[in-house]
């Protein structure tokens, strides 16, 4: 999976590093973005 955001920030990490969502689970943080950052590419 790689993430890409508007200031230029990637991360990219293997899809089995995220756990498969049970049924109580809120879900994962893939990145935390800067101040007035945003989400602007998501590759699987």
């Amino acid at each position: 999976i790689v993430l890409i955001t508007e200031q230029g920030q990637a991360l990219r990490f293997p899809e089995t590093d995220i756990r498969a969502m049970g049924r109580q689970a809120a879900g994962v943080i893939a990145i935390r973005l800067r101040k007035n950052d945003r989400l602007v590419g998501m590759e699987v």
